[in-house]
């Protein structure tokens, strides 16, 4: 099943089976909305589920993970108890890169959260494996899986009388990384994931992607049954106005003239230039605190750098590699499956 939180710049017909929640979403600094974080916050209080937050990038799916996975109550216990692995500062060309990145985050959660003190106890287990053949330096996938069922088992089935309403969620930011990581612990972390949300109720999982094609990925791997997807998307015109709104207030630096010139400026203006994208509108009034009021799209300097890429690209201008960019591509040979994406090859630059 699919739901919406958010919409892009017009209202579109819903697939069959979908909620849609038309509010704004979150940036990397969160900015508070009170309808997706109660629609997520529901959810985390209710038996474990296995949920995709897909989204374009910058659009809020990572501090909207984080924000409500790190909630406190009045008296600052926390509601939950996260545990957070970023893919992102993971080496995909490294064997067993994301088995010790989920042991090492594992342990240093635990020296700010005791519920997950018993990952020592796992780590031991990655350690020594529990027979000889387990203790090579890269993992196995029956190292993997003893490692991932050790900590099952030190999880309790799902109930307010075991959590105290406080139930573990494990966050996997960037999971769409999983696509690059030559890991044989990747598909005992799935099963374990599967099993520890679906059939053993133990705990949450939410994966985070701004990859539209990782659901695809998904679902090769995992039956598409045993998650939830949930889309959350650029801001409607009201919603980005008002982040336009709250952007501005709170800018340290951005002049009076300008701030003034931003609160009576028709929205029509800048929501055209960023197309409610919280990133981009973001960047919106930080070029207007830089460089002074602008209307036109093509003064915007992601805007500029987008149609300079595209236009060397559409006439087949000749690139040169430098030092930097011939190691770069050198590294994506290595790394690839028998292919690199178009896309791949102009990040480079």
């Amino acid at each position: 099943m699919i739901s919406y939180f958010c919409c892009r710049n017009t209202l579109r017909p819903l697939k069959q089976d979908t909620a849609s929640f038309l509010h704004q979403t979150f940036a990397r600094t969160f900015y508070n909305r009170s309808l997706e974080v109660e629609h997520l916050t529901t959810r985390l209080k209710a038996p474990p589920q296995f949920t995709v937050l897909l989204g374009p990038p910058s659009s809020g799916k990572t501090a909207l993970a984080r924000h409500v996975a790190t909630q406190t109550r009045l008296n600052n216990t926390p509601k939950f108890h996260p545990l957070i692995i970023d893919l992102r500062e993971v080496n995909t060309s490294e064997k067993g890169s994301f088995l010790n990145a989920f042991i090492d985050d594992g342990l240093r959660t635990a020296v700010r959260d005791t519920f997950w003190g018993f990952m020592s106890n796992v780590a031991e287990v990655a350690a020594l494996g529990v027979s000889a053949n387990l203790r090579d330096s890269h993992p196995s996938p029956q190292k993997a899986a003893t490692v991932f069922r050790e900590l099952g088992s030190r999880l309790k089935p799902f109930s307010l009388s075991h959590h105290g309403e406080r139930p573990p969620v494990l966050i996997i930011d960037e999971a769409n990384a999983f696509k690059q990581i030559d890991d044989e612990a990747t598909g005992a972390f799935l099963s374990f994931a599967v099993r520890i949300t679906k059939q053993e109720s133990k705990m949450h999982v939410i994966f985070t992607s701004s990859d539209s094609f990782f659901e695809n990925w998904l679902k090769k791997r995992i039956n598409p049954t045993h998650f939830n997807t949930l889309v959350v998307g650029d801001l409607p015109r009201e919603e980005a106005y008002k982040y336009l709104l709250h952007l501005v207030e709170t800018h340290p630096y951005l002049s009076s003239q300008n701030k003034n010139r931003l609160k009576s400026v028709n929205f029509d203006v800048p929501f055209r230039i960023t197309g409610g994208r919280m990133f981009f509108i973001k960047q919106y009034v930080e070029q207007v605190h830089m460089s002074g009021y602008f209307e036109d799209p093509m003064d915007f300097e992601p805007t500029l750098t987008s149609c300079a890429t595209l236009e060397d690209d559409f006439r087949g201008k000749a690139k040169t590699y430098k030092t930097k960019e011939a190691l770069r591509v050198c590294q994506l040979l290595l790394n690839s499956n028998g292919y690199i994406s178009f896309a791949g090859l102009t990040a480079v630059w």
